[in-house]
């Protein structure tokens, strides 16, 4: 499987719209009181607007041609917090690899896109959040480096969506 990894552009959204339902039903399944069914993060006018915006790095990593995975990440500038250092960090937002291209190397390659894109922005670190049903993401941003930072935890009250 031959892969190529690029900076995205508004041209790829029907690419990338299979992929993204795809990682909504797997959030959908895992959380089904937060995800909407049928939604995505990036629709039609909201994809245009990020991969143009320059605060954003976008790329896609192509299979033997075939989009099989994306990223989303942005430069977050923190500064003047009242007790954090000033800093640049790279903020994934999405990281998705189709199911049938995992454990091909896609994910290594759209993270190695990020790891580059931090140091062209001076970022001196890269964060994500994962949810904690997904097992299989956790495991592999261990495998690129990651650590625990924080710990977001909730206690449901039982007001709201029946799960």
């Amino acid at each position: 499987m031959k892969l190529f990894t690029r900076k995205m552009t508004e041209e790829d959204f029907a690419g990338v719209l299979p992929l993204q339902q795809e990682i909504q039903s797997l959030h959908e399944a895992g959380r089904p009181d937060l995800f909407r069914a049928g939604a995505v993060s990036y629709p039609a006018q909201i994809f245009r607007q990020t991969v143009n915006d320059p605060a954003w790095r976008c790329a896609v990593c192509e299979a033997d041609g075939e989009i099989a995975g994306f990223l989303f990440a942005w430069v977050r500038h923190l500064r003047d917090h009242r007790n954090m250092r000033d800093a640049d960090i790279l903020l994934l937002d999405d990281i998705c690899v189709g199911e049938r291209f995992r454990r091909h190397g896609v994910g290594r390659a759209l993270f190695a896109y990020a790891e580059a894109a931090a140091e062209e922005a001076g970022c001196s670190r890269i964060e994500l959040s994962v949810w904690s049903f997904n097992e299989d993401a956790a495991a592999f941003y261990r495998a690129m480096g990651l650590r625990p930072m924080t710990v977001k935890m909730e206690k449901r009250t039982g007001q709201g969506v029946e799960t």
